[in-house]
Order: structure tokens, then C-alpha cells, then sequence
């Protein structure tokens, strides 16, 4: 790609001229969504604090322990007058094709959209670090801080202060008409630039109005209105937690080895499109997120070592889950492929059984083996 350069004459001075050569550089560099918002507290604090003091954030402690940051984007960069937010289309909303087997041997677990190519961390990252320059050498005497999903910030709310998107029910950044598929990433800069203006063709205050679909797809009850408790959300059981999976939750996890996107294909805004996207760039998905890497076979799972681990989740997003993490996955999706199975019941039971006796294996595994044993056990009359 060509180096990018100020087209603009007048940014120097002027707020407005300056948003528009930030967001040419962000498409120009490749992204999707571009905006920028003015940082100012949080108007969902209370929310927030009142999520907290619900356990709803589950084991992700580092949430209560950076609240007073999340809540006031000033916080990260105390000379900040702008925040730059962009992101990347990473899927077109395409279903899975469905691949049911009567061998165990073949069952696989899924991996949510997002993490099937290489790490959204790295992709996004990059090319901010290439927008902070371009505006460096532009403005020498600006101070800038890069953020992005690692960094204590609301970060969605920025966003859609940006108007990138709006808030769904289901808590993601909805783009109108084109759904929820974007990975963001945001800059805070001392610069002062105006900040983006609301789009004319939105007009609801949110784009979900009545439907309710992304609740009633949730399989764990954890979505409610806008809000997700992360203690049931698949996606937080499967990445976040370190402990066992309960047997509640048995049942219910719909083959996701890795993450869910179970609330995101059923919501209207994500199904794809036949049509032409009003702006081509949010329409279409960066070649740079081409999937690698969409299941993984659940029994072979369970004889893996850090090596086999290592070679799969290099430079991946699952690189977030522990070997001990996806084997404790496996277990929970072969206890419910039993469960339907009951040609496989038998010599899934006897692979568990073998996991739990083995004191070579982690206690987590080993733990979670005994869990869905006795999820599998039949009760007594």
C-alpha cells in the first residue's frame, strides 16, 4: 500500500477537515468503520457498577479492579481531546454448514467466527500503529495512546459515541443492516478533531426495536435486554473461566468448543446481505481475517500435548484458552455427544473415565471428567 499522506490542506486549523483526512487514512489503512468521538465519562456507569455488584462478571475480577478507568476514556491518556475509533469486518454472516455424525470419532467443536483466522489483536493493532504515525508526522507536538479490547475502556459505548454503530439487546455493536461481525480498536490523541455526526439514514434511537431474537437463541439464559450476564455466556465459560463448566450448563453449549455466535446469527442485522452495502467498505470482509482454523475433533483433543496446542493456536486468538481450558471443553461437548449418542455412551464414558484416573493429566481435566460422568450416570428410580 501506498504511504499514507495529509490530502487536506487546511487540517491544521480546522477540526472538521482534520475528522475528514483521520477517517480517509483509517479506510485507506483498510478499515471498515471509522469515526471519531469527543471522551467523556461514561453515561452507563451505574450499569456497570450495578453488573459488578451482581457477580455478572463472573472470575474477570480485572473488570471490578479497573471500574473507575472503564468508566472515564479520559483516564487512559489525561491530555485526551479525541478518541479515533475504527474497526474490521471479519465475516459475512454466513451460516455454518451443518455437520452432524453418528461417529464419535469425527465430533468436532466449533470456534467462534472471530477466532478462526489469525489474532484480531495483531491485525488491528498494526495498522493503528501505522495510523499514529501518519498523524505523528503531521502533528509532531499531538500525544496519542493506542487501545482496543486489552485496555480498560467502554469500549463499545466509544463507538457508538463515534456513531460506528448502536448498542443491541444482546450488548454488541450493531451496524444497521449489517450486524455485529467487527473487530474494533481505538486511538486516543491529544489532537483535537470534531467528532463524528449521526448518520441521517439512522433513525431509531437502537436498532433492535421489538425483536428479541439474539434472547431467545441464547441457549444459557444470558441475555437480558441489552445487557449479558458473562457467568452463563458460553463464550465466557469456554475462554474466560478457569474453573470447571458446571453440570447446569450441560445441554445447553450447542457444540461451541471456543466462544459462541449464537446470539450474532440470529439477529436480523447479521444475516447476509444480497444486496449492496449502502458503503461498500462496511460491507465487505477483510480478506485479512480468511478463517484458518473453524472446529476441532473433540476425542483427539483429549490425548493433545502443549506441542500439539501450540502449533494450532500460533498466532490465534485461541492462544487465550490453556491446554488444560480446551480439553475441559472437549469434555462438556463429548458428554452432551453421548448423551445424543447412545451408540457412542459407552466408549465416551470409558474415555472419561480413563481422563479422570489419570494423574498425569490436569486436575482441571481430571475434574471435569467426574462432572460429566456424573451428568452422564443414570438416576436412580
Amino acid at each position: 500500500m501506498a504511504p499514507v499522506s495529509a490530502s487536506l490542506p487546511d487540517i491544521a486549523e480546522d477540526p472538521f477537515a482534520r475528522r475528514e483526512w483521520v477517517v480517509a487514512l483509517a479506510h485507506k489503512l483498510g478499515f471498515a468503520i471509522a469515526g471519531v468521538a469527543k471522551p467523556e465519562a461514561s453515561a452507563r456507569s451505574s450499569e456497570l457498577h450495578a453488573w459488578l455488584a451482581q457477580g455478572k462478571h463472573g472470575e474477570m475480577t480485572y473488570l471490578a479492579d479497573t471500574v473507575a478507568d472503564r468508566c472515564d476514556p479520559r483516564r487512559l491518556l489525561p491530555s485526551v481531546a479525541s478518541i479515533i475509533c475504527v474497526g474490521d469486518r471479519y465475516h459475512d454472516g454466513a451460516r455454518d454448514r451443518d455437520r452432524p455424525t453418528d461417529d464419535p470419532c469425527e465430533a468436532q467443536g466449533r470456534i467462534a467466527r472471530y477466532a478462526r483466522s489469525k489474532d484480531y489483536h495483531n491485525l488491528v493493532r498494526d495498522r493503528l500503529h501505522k495510523l499514529r504515525h501518519a498523524m505523528q508526522a503531521q502533528f509532531p507536538d499531538a500525544t496519542f495512546r493506542l487501545t482496543g479490547d486489552i485496555q480498560p475502556l467502554m469500549e463499545r459505548e466509544v463507538h457508538a459515541q463515534a456513531f460506528n454503530g448502536m448498542i443491541g439487546k444482546n450488548s454488541l455493536l450493531l451496524v444497521p443492516g449489517e450486524g455485529s461481525w467487527f473487530l474494533l480498536g481505538e486511538l486516543h490523541t491529544s489532537l483535537e478533531i470534531a467528532p463524528s455526526a449521526r448518520p441521517p439514514a439512522w433513525k431509531q434511537e437502537d436498532p433492535c426495536g421489538s425483536c428479541t431474537r439474539c434472547i431467545d437463541a441464547c441457549s444459557t439464559d444470558a441475555i437480558t435486554p441489552f445487557s449479558v450476564d458473562a457467568s452463563k455466556c458460553i463464550s465466557y465459560l469456554t475462554i474466560e473461566q478457569r474453573g470447571t463448566i458446571g453440570a447446569e450448563f450441560f445441554g445447553s453449549m450447542n457444540g461451541w468448543l471456543f466462544g459462541c455466535d449464537d446470539c450474532q446469527t440470529a439477529c436480523p442485522h447479521c444475516q447476509p446481505k444480497k444486496r449492496r452495502s449502502v458503503d461498500e467498505r462496511v460491507g465487505m470482509v477483510d480478506a485479512r481475517y480468511a478463517p484458518r482454523l473453524s472446529e476441532l475433533p473433540l476425542l483427539e483433543m483429549l490425548g493433545w500435548t502443549e506441542e500439539d496446542r501450540g502449533r494450532l493456536v500460533v498466532s490465534s486468538a485461541l492462544k487465550r484458552a490453556s491446554l488444560a481450558m480446551l480439553k475441559r471443553n472437549a469434555v462438556v461437548l463429548l458428554a452432551e455427544y453421548a448423551a445424543e449418542h447412545a451408540s457412542a455412551r459407552e466408549m465416551i464414558q470409558a474415555r472419561l473415565h480413563a481422563l479422570q484416573r489419570d494423574t498425569q493429566e490436569d486436575e482441571l481435566v481430571r475434574e471435569q471428567a467426574a462432572i460429566a460422568l456424573a451428568w452422564l450416570a443414570p438416576t436412580a428410580p
